[in-house]
Protein backbone atom coordinates (compact mmCIF):
# COMPACT_ATOMS: atom_id res chain seq x y z
CA UNK A 1 0.00 0.00 0.00
CA UNK A 2 1.36 3.58 -0.75
CA UNK A 3 1.00 6.63 0.77
CA UNK A 4 -1.97 7.98 -1.27
CA UNK A 5 -3.87 4.33 -0.84
CA UNK A 6 -3.51 4.85 3.04
CA UNK A 7 -5.28 8.06 2.99
CA UNK A 8 -8.09 6.91 0.66
CA UNK A 9 -8.28 3.57 3.52
CA UNK A 10 -8.46 5.98 6.35
CA UNK A 11 -11.07 8.55 4.96
CA UNK A 12 -13.47 5.56 5.00
CA UNK A 13 -12.69 5.01 8.96
CA UNK A 14 -13.04 8.73 9.48
CA UNK A 15 -16.10 8.56 7.24
CA UNK A 16 -17.69 6.02 9.12
CA UNK A 17 -16.40 7.01 13.12
CA UNK A 18 -17.84 10.51 12.02
CA UNK A 19 -21.56 8.99 11.55
CA UNK A 20 -21.77 7.80 15.16
CA UNK A 21 -21.51 11.17 16.60
CA UNK A 22 -23.40 12.69 14.04
CA UNK A 23 -25.96 10.29 13.77
CA UNK A 24 -26.53 11.11 17.92
CA UNK A 25 -26.38 15.24 17.32
CA UNK A 26 -29.01 14.37 14.58
CA UNK A 27 -31.05 12.46 17.22
CA UNK A 28 -31.26 15.87 19.50
CA UNK A 29 -31.57 18.66 16.53
CA UNK A 30 -33.14 16.74 13.69
CA UNK A 31 -31.72 15.83 10.23
CA UNK A 32 -30.73 19.45 9.25
CA UNK A 33 -29.81 21.51 11.87
CA UNK A 34 -27.40 18.40 13.10
CA UNK A 35 -26.18 18.13 9.72
CA UNK A 36 -25.39 22.24 9.72
CA UNK A 37 -23.95 21.73 13.21
CA UNK A 38 -21.48 18.90 11.61
CA UNK A 39 -20.45 21.83 8.54
CA UNK A 40 -19.99 24.20 11.50
CA UNK A 41 -17.90 22.45 13.48
CA UNK A 42 -15.68 21.30 11.18
CA UNK A 43 -15.66 24.67 9.90
CA UNK A 44 -14.50 25.95 12.75
CA UNK A 45 -11.78 23.42 13.15
CA UNK A 46 -10.03 24.55 9.48
CA UNK A 47 -11.03 28.18 9.58
CA UNK A 48 -7.51 29.17 11.49
CA UNK A 49 -5.54 27.10 8.70
CA UNK A 50 -6.66 29.73 6.00
CA UNK A 51 -3.43 31.74 7.88
CA UNK A 52 -1.27 29.13 7.30
CA UNK A 53 0.15 27.85 3.57
CA UNK A 54 -2.05 24.76 3.76
CA UNK A 55 -5.36 26.29 3.70
CA UNK A 56 -4.73 29.41 1.52
CA UNK A 57 -5.43 29.05 -2.29
CA UNK A 58 -2.62 27.70 -4.31
CA UNK A 59 -4.61 28.58 -7.80
CA UNK A 60 -7.84 29.26 -9.80
CA UNK A 61 -10.88 27.32 -10.40
CA UNK A 62 -14.39 27.51 -12.11
CA UNK A 63 -17.29 28.15 -9.54
CA UNK A 64 -18.43 25.22 -9.85
CA UNK A 65 -15.57 23.17 -8.47
CA UNK A 66 -16.16 24.58 -5.27
CA UNK A 67 -19.63 22.55 -4.65
CA UNK A 68 -18.48 19.91 -3.57
CA UNK A 69 -19.71 20.56 -0.28
CA UNK A 70 -23.44 21.51 -1.55
CA UNK A 71 -23.47 18.37 -4.11
CA UNK A 72 -22.02 16.25 -0.61
CA UNK A 73 -25.34 16.64 1.43
CA UNK A 74 -27.13 15.18 -1.35
CA UNK A 75 -26.58 11.70 0.09
CA UNK A 76 -27.72 12.63 2.91
CA UNK A 77 -31.26 13.69 1.44
CA UNK A 78 -31.59 10.06 -0.34
CA UNK A 79 -30.65 8.24 3.23
CA UNK A 80 -33.06 10.37 5.13
CA UNK A 81 -35.90 9.67 2.69
CA UNK A 82 -34.74 6.05 1.79
CA UNK A 83 -33.32 4.51 5.62
CA UNK A 84 -36.84 4.03 7.38
CA UNK A 85 -37.63 1.53 4.56
CA UNK A 86 -34.54 0.22 3.75
CA UNK A 87 -32.71 -0.16 7.07
CA UNK A 88 -29.17 0.39 7.31
CA UNK A 89 -27.13 -2.44 5.49
CA UNK A 90 -29.31 -2.63 2.41
CA UNK A 91 -28.88 1.38 2.51
CA UNK A 92 -25.43 0.90 2.78
CA UNK A 93 -25.25 -1.81 0.31
CA UNK A 94 -26.93 0.12 -2.41
CA UNK A 95 -25.10 3.01 -2.09
CA UNK A 96 -21.74 1.39 -2.57
CA UNK A 97 -23.66 -0.46 -5.61
CA UNK A 98 -24.36 3.15 -7.15
CA UNK A 99 -20.64 4.21 -6.09
CA UNK A 100 -19.17 1.73 -7.76
CA UNK A 101 -21.25 1.67 -11.15
CA UNK A 102 -20.60 5.39 -11.19
CA UNK A 103 -16.96 5.26 -10.63
CA UNK A 104 -16.68 3.05 -13.41
CA UNK A 105 -18.66 5.04 -15.83
CA UNK A 106 -16.61 7.92 -14.85
CA UNK A 107 -13.04 6.06 -15.24
CA UNK A 108 -14.40 4.90 -18.58
CA UNK A 109 -15.67 7.69 -20.08
CA UNK A 110 -13.65 10.39 -18.55
CA UNK A 111 -15.64 12.72 -17.06
CA UNK A 112 -15.61 15.31 -15.36
CA UNK A 113 -12.17 15.98 -16.80
CA UNK A 114 -11.10 12.42 -15.25
CA UNK A 115 -8.35 10.17 -16.77
CA UNK A 116 -10.08 7.80 -19.43
CA UNK A 117 -9.18 4.01 -18.15
CA UNK A 118 -10.52 1.35 -20.55
CA UNK A 119 -12.45 -1.84 -18.46
CA UNK A 120 -11.13 -4.81 -19.77
CA UNK A 121 -9.85 -8.66 -18.62
CA UNK A 122 -9.11 -8.33 -14.69
CA UNK A 123 -10.69 -4.59 -14.18
CA UNK A 124 -14.24 -6.25 -15.40
CA UNK A 125 -13.81 -9.16 -13.13
CA UNK A 126 -13.07 -6.90 -10.34
CA UNK A 127 -16.18 -4.29 -11.13
CA UNK A 128 -18.12 -8.12 -11.04
CA UNK A 129 -16.64 -8.91 -7.66
CA UNK A 130 -17.05 -5.56 -6.24
CA UNK A 131 -20.96 -5.87 -6.82
CA UNK A 132 -21.49 -9.45 -5.75
CA UNK A 133 -20.24 -7.95 -2.95
CA UNK A 134 -23.05 -5.57 -2.18
CA UNK A 135 -25.56 -7.84 -3.03
CA UNK A 136 -24.08 -10.41 -0.82
CA UNK A 137 -24.51 -7.51 1.97
CA UNK A 138 -28.14 -6.97 0.80
CA UNK A 139 -28.96 -10.73 0.78
CA UNK A 140 -27.74 -11.75 4.51
CA UNK A 141 -28.57 -9.06 5.69
CA UNK A 142 -32.46 -9.65 7.51
CA UNK A 143 -33.39 -6.32 6.67
CA UNK A 144 -37.05 -6.37 5.11
CA UNK A 145 -38.46 -3.21 2.90
CA UNK A 146 -41.20 -1.78 5.22
CA UNK A 147 -42.04 1.80 4.88
CA UNK A 148 -44.39 4.42 2.99
CA UNK A 149 -41.88 3.93 -0.07
CA UNK A 150 -42.28 1.27 -3.02
CA UNK A 151 -39.01 -0.61 -3.36
CA UNK A 152 -39.00 0.70 -6.96
CA UNK A 153 -38.39 4.47 -5.48
CA UNK A 154 -36.50 3.44 -2.65
CA UNK A 155 -33.74 1.21 -3.84
CA UNK A 156 -32.71 4.02 -6.67
CA UNK A 157 -32.73 6.63 -3.91
CA UNK A 158 -30.37 4.27 -2.50
CA UNK A 159 -28.40 4.29 -5.37
CA UNK A 160 -28.44 7.90 -6.29
CA UNK A 161 -27.07 8.23 -2.83
CA UNK A 162 -23.71 6.36 -3.64
CA UNK A 163 -23.55 8.54 -7.19
CA UNK A 164 -24.09 11.91 -5.33
CA UNK A 165 -21.34 10.99 -3.17
CA UNK A 166 -18.99 9.89 -5.75
CA UNK A 167 -19.81 13.41 -7.90
CA UNK A 168 -19.37 15.28 -4.23
CA UNK A 169 -15.90 14.01 -4.06
CA UNK A 170 -14.75 14.17 -7.40
CA UNK A 171 -15.49 17.89 -7.33
CA UNK A 172 -13.32 18.50 -4.15
CA UNK A 173 -10.34 16.11 -5.85
CA UNK A 174 -10.54 18.79 -8.71
CA UNK A 175 -10.51 21.20 -6.77
CA UNK A 176 -7.57 20.04 -4.29
CA UNK A 177 -5.45 19.84 -7.81
CA UNK A 178 -6.15 23.16 -8.55
CA UNK A 179 -6.13 25.26 -5.67
CA UNK A 180 -4.49 22.61 -3.02
CA UNK A 181 -6.09 20.20 -0.63
CA UNK A 182 -6.37 22.34 2.41
CA UNK A 183 -8.72 25.29 0.82
CA UNK A 184 -10.41 22.67 -0.88
CA UNK A 185 -11.29 20.88 2.72
CA UNK A 186 -12.21 24.17 4.08
CA UNK A 187 -14.38 24.93 0.83
CA UNK A 188 -16.43 21.50 1.16
CA UNK A 189 -17.05 22.51 4.59
CA UNK A 190 -18.14 26.02 3.69
CA UNK A 191 -20.57 25.14 0.88
CA UNK A 192 -22.32 21.93 2.57
CA UNK A 193 -22.77 24.66 5.91
CA UNK A 194 -24.52 27.10 3.50
CA UNK A 195 -26.88 24.37 1.85
CA UNK A 196 -27.94 22.83 4.89
CA UNK A 197 -28.52 26.35 6.14
CA UNK A 198 -30.92 27.20 3.25
CA UNK A 199 -32.58 23.88 4.06
CA UNK A 200 -33.31 24.67 7.56
CA UNK A 201 -34.22 28.30 6.67
CA UNK A 202 -37.25 26.48 4.28
CA UNK A 203 -38.12 24.42 7.18
CA UNK A 204 -38.64 27.78 9.18
CA UNK A 205 -35.65 26.91 11.47
CA UNK A 206 -37.74 24.74 13.42
CA UNK A 207 -35.47 22.93 15.60
CA UNK A 208 -36.45 20.24 18.46
CA UNK A 209 -34.64 21.88 20.99
CA UNK A 210 -32.06 25.00 21.55
CA UNK A 211 -28.12 25.32 21.43
CA UNK A 212 -26.77 23.68 23.63
CA UNK A 213 -29.23 20.80 24.30
CA UNK A 214 -29.22 20.62 28.23
CA UNK A 215 -27.77 16.75 29.08
CA UNK A 216 -25.64 15.91 26.02
CA UNK A 217 -22.01 15.13 26.27
CA UNK A 218 -19.74 17.52 24.54
CA UNK A 219 -18.05 14.57 22.12
CA UNK A 220 -21.42 14.38 20.19
CA UNK A 221 -19.98 17.75 18.74
CA UNK A 222 -17.04 16.14 17.60
CA UNK A 223 -17.84 14.56 14.18
CA UNK A 224 -17.14 17.68 12.29
CA UNK A 225 -13.62 17.15 13.17
CA UNK A 226 -13.23 14.15 12.14
CA UNK A 227 -14.95 14.53 8.93
CA UNK A 228 -12.58 17.51 8.09
CA UNK A 229 -9.52 15.22 8.74
CA UNK A 230 -11.54 12.53 6.69
CA UNK A 231 -12.29 15.18 3.78
CA UNK A 232 -8.67 16.17 3.60
CA UNK A 233 -7.32 12.53 3.64
CA UNK A 234 -9.74 12.18 0.82
CA UNK A 235 -8.75 15.59 -1.15
CA UNK A 236 -5.24 14.21 -0.54
CA UNK A 237 -6.10 11.04 -2.38
CA UNK A 238 -8.38 11.25 -4.69
CA UNK A 239 -6.36 13.23 -7.21
CA UNK A 240 -3.63 10.51 -7.03
CA UNK A 241 -6.04 7.89 -7.62
CA UNK A 242 -8.87 6.49 -10.33
CA UNK A 243 -12.47 7.41 -9.41
CA UNK A 244 -12.66 3.47 -8.59
CA UNK A 245 -9.45 3.21 -6.82
CA UNK A 246 -10.74 5.49 -4.48
CA UNK A 247 -13.97 4.43 -3.93
CA UNK A 248 -13.12 0.98 -3.54
CA UNK A 249 -10.52 1.54 -0.81
CA UNK A 250 -12.91 3.78 1.00
CA UNK A 251 -15.47 1.40 1.15
CA UNK A 252 -13.07 -1.20 2.73
CA UNK A 253 -12.00 1.44 5.13
CA UNK A 254 -15.94 2.21 6.20
CA UNK A 255 -16.80 -1.87 6.16
CA UNK A 256 -13.99 -2.67 9.00
CA UNK A 257 -14.54 0.15 10.94
CA UNK A 258 -17.95 -0.94 10.89
CA UNK A 259 -17.47 -4.56 11.42
CA UNK A 260 -15.21 -3.22 14.54
CA UNK A 261 -18.09 -1.07 15.97
CA UNK A 262 -20.46 -3.77 15.62
CA UNK A 263 -18.48 -5.93 17.72
CA UNK A 264 -17.13 -3.74 20.37
CA UNK A 265 -21.37 -2.45 20.90
CA UNK A 266 -21.78 -6.57 20.77
CA UNK A 267 -23.78 -6.42 17.52
CA UNK A 268 -22.97 -9.27 14.74
CA UNK A 269 -23.93 -8.33 11.21
CA UNK A 270 -22.68 -11.69 8.81
CA UNK A 271 -24.02 -9.77 5.76
CA UNK A 272 -21.68 -6.97 6.14
CA UNK A 273 -18.34 -9.63 7.08
CA UNK A 274 -18.95 -11.42 4.14
CA UNK A 275 -19.84 -8.84 1.67
CA UNK A 276 -16.94 -6.85 2.96
CA UNK A 277 -14.63 -9.88 2.31
CA UNK A 278 -15.88 -10.09 -1.44
CA UNK A 279 -15.37 -6.47 -1.68
CA UNK A 280 -11.78 -6.69 -0.29
CA UNK A 281 -11.17 -9.43 -2.98
CA UNK A 282 -12.10 -6.82 -5.65
CA UNK A 283 -10.32 -3.72 -4.38
CA UNK A 284 -7.10 -6.65 -5.16
CA UNK A 285 -8.78 -7.81 -7.93
CA UNK A 286 -9.32 -4.03 -8.99
CA UNK A 287 -5.28 -3.22 -7.81
CA UNK A 288 -3.37 -6.04 -9.79
CA UNK A 289 -5.88 -4.22 -12.82
CA UNK A 290 -4.32 -1.25 -12.26
CA UNK A 291 -0.56 -2.01 -11.80
CA UNK A 292 -0.75 -4.57 -15.10
CA UNK A 293 -2.70 -1.53 -17.09
CA UNK A 294 0.42 0.83 -16.03
CA UNK A 295 3.16 -1.78 -16.58
CA UNK A 296 1.25 -2.61 -20.25
CA UNK A 297 1.32 0.92 -20.82
CA UNK A 298 4.87 1.64 -19.40
CA UNK A 299 6.14 -0.85 -21.97
CA UNK A 300 4.19 0.65 -24.91
CA UNK A 301 5.97 3.97 -24.45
Amino acid sequence: MNFYTICAFFYGVFATSQSIFNTKLSAVYGTWAGSGMVHAVGLLVLLPTLLTPWGKKKGSAPWYDHLGGFVGILPLVFTVLALPTTGVTINLAMSMLGMVVFSCLMDSLGLFGMEKIRLRGMKILAICVLALGSLTMIALSGDKLEGNLPIGLVLPLCFAGGVTLVAARVLNSRLSKKCGAGYSTIMNFLTGLIGCTVIVACMRFQIPVRFPAAGQPWYIYIGGALGATGIFLCNVASPKLSVLQMTVIGNVGQIFTGIVIDAIIGKFSLGTIIGGAIVTIGMILNTKADAAARAKEGRQH
